[in-house]
């Protein structure tokens, strides 16, 4: 093997090891959020997002060890950054179970620091339904 060979074989498995860590990081934080958040969140089941990180897991993991080809170890990725990117954001901001009782849920405190009261000369005097009216336009 010559020296593009090795360039060529480095690049080959730094790119399946990075596709199989952010594979299994995608797994494990789908594992640790509450089945209640998927729904809450508007996406598939815990259930579904689990099978479907798994088996682009196990596709990162086969590209890993060289058993199958890069092209495929690539699209191992694309389940995790799906989740990454679309799922994860949704389940985040839904509510979680609360630590103290273990029952109901407490709100997500990063969301509350965000939000500003409205200030009491902004509120809208008018009828509800007027043409004039953004909200129903």
């Amino acid at each position: 093997m010559g020296f593009f060979g090795w360039i060529r074989f480095g690049l080959t498995v730094v790119i399946a090891i990075g596709v199989f860590v952010a594979a299994m990081l995608a797994l494990i934080d789908a594992a640790r959020k509450p089945g209640a958040a998927y729904t809450d969140g508007g996406k598939k089941t815990k259930k579904f997002w689990l099978l479907v990180l798994g088996a682009g897991g196990l596709f990162a993991l086969l590209g890993a060890v060289g058993m199958i080809n890069i092209m495929l170890n690539i699209i191992a990725i694309v389940p995790a950054a799906i989740y990454w990117y679309d799922v994860r954001p949704a389940i985040h901001s839904a509510p979680r179970p609360s630590s103290e009782s273990g029952f109901g849920f407490r709100p997500n405190v990063l969301q509350a620091r965000r939000r500003r009261p409205v200030p009491a000369n902004s509120i809208d005097n008018r009828p509800a339904g007027k043409s004039s009216d953004p909200r129903f336009d």
